[in-house]
C-alpha cells in the first residue's frame, strides 16, 4: 500500500478516519461490527468499496453490453418475416 502524505496525515489514515465515522454513526443507531444493516439485521456486513469514475459514460454503463442488444436486428427480422412473397408464372 503506497501512503500518500496529505497536509500532515496519510491518505491511509484519511481513509480509515471516514470509516470510523460512518461506523460510530452506525454504532449509534444499534449496530454492532459483524451484524448485518436493516431490521433483521440480514443486510451488507461491511463497507462498500468506492471506485473512481472518470469518464462521461453514465454511472452503471457497460460496454459490453452495447454489443448484445441490437433491437434493429430483431425489428427487421420480424418485420422480414411477415412479407409474403408470391410467385407469378
Amino acid at each position: 500500500m503506497v501512503n500518500f502524505h496529505i497536509g500532515g496525515e496519510t491518505a491511509a489514515s484519511e481513509e480509515s478516519r471516514g470509516l470510523d465515522f460512518a461506523k460510530k454513526q452506525l454504532e449509534k443507531h444499534g449496530w454492532s461490527e459483524g451484524k448485518g444493516l436493516g431490521k433483521d439485521e440480514s443486510g451488507r456486513a461491511s463497507a462498500i468499496k468506492v471506485g473512481v469514475k472518470n469518464n462521461t459514460l453514465g454511472v452503471g454503463f457497460d460496454v459490453g453490453k452495447e454489443f448484445t442488444n441490437h433491437w434493429w436486428d430483431h425489428l427487421f427480422n420480424k418485420a422480414a418475416s411477415n412479407i409474403v412473397v408470391e410467385e407469378s408464372k
